[in-house]
């Protein structure tokens, strides 16, 4: 493959860690995996001005699943702190996943959320109940 081939592949959205995953939508990752997910990638596309991630998983490397507010911001501190450097986060992040939960939550006043939870490295679980526990910030996004 040449490097023009490779520019123009990322250019339009179908180079990186996600080329060739189809999208998963939130509701059914939620549905199919509600004790979370492991991160092992992340694309940032851009479409019509904006700009957001697009996150490949170890549950099924065949998908990929995209973001609101809270896994923006996440992607954006990795880039940050990597000083953009794309190749250096997918390594890590293969070599170390980010496990995450998101969960629908609905307020008072009848508006549903996505919240984000980002879980141990390794998943724990409660003694008592059995059920599996993640520790750190939940965000909606």
């Amino acid at each position: 493959m040449s490097k023009l081939s490779d520019i123009a592949r990322n250019a339009v959205g179908n180079g990186g860690v996600t080329s060739g995953l189809e999208k998963i939508k939130i509701d059914e990752l939620i549905r199919l995996y509600p004790d979370g997910v492991s991160i092992t990638g992340v694309d940032i596309i851009s479409y019509e001005g904006s700009r957001f991630p697009s996150f490949a998983f170890a549950e099924d490397t065949t998908k990929c699943f995209t973001g609101g507010m809270a896994l923006i911001q996440m992607a954006d501190a990795w880039i940050d702190e990597y000083d953009g450097d794309m190749q250096a986060i997918n390594d890590d992040l293969r070599a170390e996943p980010v496990r995450i939960r998101m969960e629908k939550i609905t307020t008072k006043n009848k508006r549903t959320y996505t919240r984000v939870t980002i879980l141990p490295s390794e998943p724990t679980c409660d003694p008592q109940t059995g059920e599996i526990m993640g520790a750190g910030a939940s965000v909606p996004f």
